[in-house]
């Protein structure tokens, strides 16, 4: 995604804050607060010494516009690689297949400009995109597998009409996953700018944040992690054993 600018300025006033409070420096903040090493796509290490994050640091010192440079950092860095194809995609829905038997559900806005992807007349589309990802995944999987989720979009209705009640029912709030878009994605509209009702709540907190405990609540939104096993799934959406296979 094209992160904007505005984006990573939301970035830099929670991580300036954070530092304040938590009385560190302005890249540890960057590191520990901060969507921007995932942004950067240098996966799920999380290491500080990482050489593109080194070298991003080396180059943010002393330039007057860290937002924008960091823009353009981000967009260099991607054209640098090839696009990321979501595995396992029917759609909007998405799912990575975890060793330990489990799924793990994503979402994306695949619908063309102009088109709302969770809107009521969608959603018949997105039902049947779900269908068919667990229909596929059931030749697969073995039937003790288990489907979890975890995004700020699990607080909307209009998302959550679409998944079991007793997935819903297992959802427990995150605040604090501070590095991960499942957190920052709810300030980014489809072409990775930024979505201005939450942007503005979510900046006159930080300005009124006052203890580092007071970080976590300056977001307007939590992360729901969900987690059910795939059984409810397949009667929910009817599927039937082996998906249907002769």
């Amino acid at each position: 995604m094209p992160y904007s600018r505005e984006y990573f300025r939301l970035n830099f006033l929670f991580a300036e804050r954070a530092a304040e409070l938590a009385r560190i420096s302005r890249p540890e903040a960057l590191f520990l607060y901060t969507h921007l090493y995932r942004s950067f796509r240098l996966g799920n290490s999380f290491d500080p010494n990482h050489p593109i994050w080194l070298e991003y640091l080396a180059g943010l010192a002393g330039v007057a516009d860290p937002p924008g440079w960091t823009h353009a950092f981000c967009k260099l860095r991607h054209a640098s690689l090839p696009p990321r194809i979501p595995e396992n995609a029917f759609g909007c829905f998405s799912c990575d297949l975890w060793e330990d038997g489990r799924v793990r559900l994503h979402f994306r806005n695949a619908e063309p400009p102009g088109v709302s992807p969770l809107c009521q007349a969608r959603y018949p589309v997105r039902r049947a995109e779900l269908a068919d990802l667990f229909a596929h995944i059931r030749r697969t999987l073995p039937e003790n597998a288990r489907v979890m989720g975890g995004s700020w979009m699990y607080n909307i209705e209009a998302y959550r009409r679409l998944f079991p009640l007793q997935f819903l029912q297992t959802a427990r709030p995150v605040w604090t996953d501070f590095q991960y878009i499942a957190l920052w994605g709810q300030f980014l509209d489809r072409d990775g700018g930024v979505r201005s009702l939450p942007a503005a709540e979510f900046e006159q907190r930080v300005q009124q944040a006052v203890r580092l405990e007071d970080l976590p609540g300056c977001f307007p939104l939590p992360v729901l992690y969900l987690e059910e096993s795939i059984q409810v799934f397949y009667r929910h959406f009817e599927i039937p054993p082996s998906g249907g296979d002769p």
